[in-house]
Order: C-alpha cells, then structure tokens, then sequence
C-alpha cells in the first residue's frame, strides 16, 4: 500500500469532534459505523473518477501532449487508460479505523525503459509538471461523512 489517504487526526476542532462522537459508540458499533463511512469515502473516490475531478472542482486539463498519446492510443478519459489506477483502490475498517486507500501502482509508456513512479501518489499530490488531480475525498469530506454517520448513530440511541 503506499501513502496515499485521508487521516482525521490532530488537534483541529472537527478532527476532536469526531473522535468524540466515537466514543459515545461501542466499540462492536463502531466497527459498523466505521464500515459504513469507508464505504461512503470509496464511493466519493469512485465517483471522483467518473466525473474527472475532486475536492469540489474539476480536475486540470491534460497536457496537449498527453492528449495527442491518449488520441493515438484508444483512451480519452483523464487517468484512465487501463483501469489498474481505478481499481487499485479499496477501503477498510474496524472499530478504530475507516480509511480509503490506494495500493502502489507503476505505469511505463512504451518507449520508457523504467516504470515511473507510483501514479495514485502523484496524481494525488502532484509532482514536478504533473498537477494534482485529488482522486480521494477531501478532508472535509471525510469529516462530513463520519460525522454525519456517528451523529445518526447517536440520535438513533437516544430514542
């Protein structure tokens, strides 16, 4: 797995807040709750490729050059080209966690005599002339989504 994905800690107010809605839940609740909100991050990132864009704004154009080597080769679609980048990532979760992830994926262009490096990372982040194009949910996101989900799971146990 590399190091691409979205962590809810340190000391900022909402990162606080969720933590202590989770502590209002049971641990074999939790679990749950934290499977529900991986599944809800692995869809934004899902539907993060299908629209072209991420955090709220569209994903930068192409290069002219990348453009005319998707033309030539059958593909269209800002990165995707095989697939392998859409599907290398997941999600997981256990009472503690709930976390969206990218396994380490390689890609070399004919004519390349190494693999580049690993491209959910840099497309993620950006890198020198390659502009990032956020395929994970956004921080706010993820907040939004976990503290919508412990704050229903809440509500429904004061009933």
């Amino acid at each position: 797995m590399v190091d691409v994905s979205i962590k809810v800690i340190g000391q900022d107010e909402t990162a606080k807040r969720v933590r202590e809605f989770a502590q209002f839940i049971r641990p074999q609740d939790r679990g749950k709750l934290n499977k529900k909100i991986a599944i809800a991050m692995y869809a934004v990132t899902t539907k993060n490729f299908r629209d072209e864009r991420g955090e709220g704004k569209a994903w930068r154009p192409l290069a002219p050059s990348t453009v005319e080597w998707k033309r030539r080769n059958g593909y269209s679609k800002i990165l995707q080209n095989t697939g392998l980048l859409r599907q290398s990532f997941g999600f997981r979760s256990d009472a503690n966690i709930a976390m969206v992830f990218g396994k380490s994926i390689t890609a070399k262009r004919k004519g390349q005599k190494n693999a580049a490096p690993d491209i959910a990372k840099i497309h993620q982040y950006g890198s020198g002339k390659v502009p990032a194009r956020p395929i994970l949910p956004s921080k706010k996101e993820t907040i939004d989504i976990a503290t919508k989900i412990y704050n229903m799971a809440i509500q429904r146990r004061k009933k």
